[in-house]
């Protein structure tokens, strides 16, 4: 038998003529796929929640917890202060809740992720807090409690008492 053209393998493409090795296949490039031996061009960017490595051949590593993978994402970015994220495979951030604020944590798995937590007492978070922006209640309130989305659930400051200072908790 006649030996017949090696195609570029699924994970890379060449759009060149006259190739004479395997190795001078394109790798696909990062934040596409190419998912079919003998492509020309990658298919295409890879889908939102997801993220493609160099070299991807099928998009498939969902985006984490904690991270969002617009269209063509190549590695995961972690969702900003302020927002978090839950589930998997997502292109988007969530807004933290009002009563809550949204900071990193470490698991037992040493990756960093942010997850709403209570908002501590003294202070009041509205939608979209992190840790740096936690709003203290105003002087002459105070806040024993947890979770507050406003100033105006500070309690007020009891008859014969001061509440000088800002974010007290009693």
């Amino acid at each position: 038998g006649t030996p017949t053209p090696t195609p570029c393998p699924a994970g890379t493409y060449s759009a060149m003529e006259g190739l004479a090795n395997l190795t001078q296949c394109r790798m696909c490039t990062s934040g596409m796929f190419c998912n079919a031996s003998g492509l020309t061009a990658p298919m295409g960017p890879c889908p939102p929640g997801v993220y493609c490595f160099l070299g991807t051949s099928a998009p498939i590593q969902l985006c984490p917890i904690g991270y969002f993978c617009p269209g063509g994402a190549y590695i995961p970015t972690a969702c900003p202060p302020g927002y978090y994220q839950n589930e998997v495979g997502q292109h988007d951030c969530k807004l933290c809740p009002a009563g809550l604020y949204c900071d990193f944590v470490y698991p037992h798995n040493d990756s960093a992720y942010i997850v709403p937590r209570p908002c501590p007492t003294g202070h009041y978070c509205p939608n979209g807090t992190d840790s740096t922006n936690q709003q203290p209640c105003p002087a002459g309130t105070y806040n024993p409690g947890t979770m507050l989305i406003a100033a105006e659930q500070c309690t007020p400051c009891s008859p014969g008492m001061c509440c000088e200072a800002l974010g007290l908790a009693s």
